[in-house]
């Protein structure tokens, strides 16, 4: 009984390892493909017609000589990677960069050759803002809500008098 147990999990895990389908994949869309006008310039190589630099198309790649070194990409307008074995014919290219805007006599292109676009700078630094003349700040307004203070005149000094009868005062005298 567990032998079974076993060998069906077994085999449902790799039944399911090794199910297989198709599937239908479908794309939509303009896709637009520019091949180079290629001239060949010795037995097993061809330039690219009237180019900015000089790309040589030999083996199913294509080859560029720059600083000293060869190039290869899939692709004549770049991505090209040193490549420290390129095939001999290649290699027996006397003075490569020659060829760069190569047209050889009758030459009539296919269509207008690809020219590299300029690169696209952007900049993504803060926009520099340019002070404005400086205007004065408003002062603000301050109120004061407090009893304004009154400024009376000061009180008159005390009248100081003596209420006490006159005639008693004579009297007072009159006793000496």
């Amino acid at each position: 009984m567990r032998l079974t147990f076993v060998s069906l999990i077994l085999s449902a895990a790799l039944g399911g390892c090794l199910a297989t389908g198709t599937a239908d994949v479908q794309y939509s869309g303009d896709v637009a493909v520019s091949t180079p006008d290629l001239v060949e310039v010795s037995p097993g190589v061809q330039v690219v017609a009237d180019y900015d630099d000089s790309v040589f198309y030999s083996d199913g790649y294509y080859w560029r000589y720059d600083g000293g070194g060869w190039y290869r990409s899939n692709n004549y307008a770049g991505g090209f990677v040193y490549w420290n074995a390129p095939p001999a014919a290649v290699i027996s290219i006397n003075d490569p960069g020659r060829y760069r805007h190569y047209r050889p006599s009758g030459y009539q292109p296919r269509h207008q050759p690809y020219r590299r676009p300029e690169p696209i700078v952007r900049d993504h630094r803060e926009p520099e803002r340019r002070a404005e003349p400086a205007r004065p700040a408003p002062q603000p307004v301050v109120r004061d809500h407090r009893e304004p203070e009154r400024h009376e005149a000061p009180a008159p000094a005390p009248v100081v008098r003596d209420h006490r009868d006159e005639h008693e005062h004579d009297h007072d005298h009159d006793h000496h």
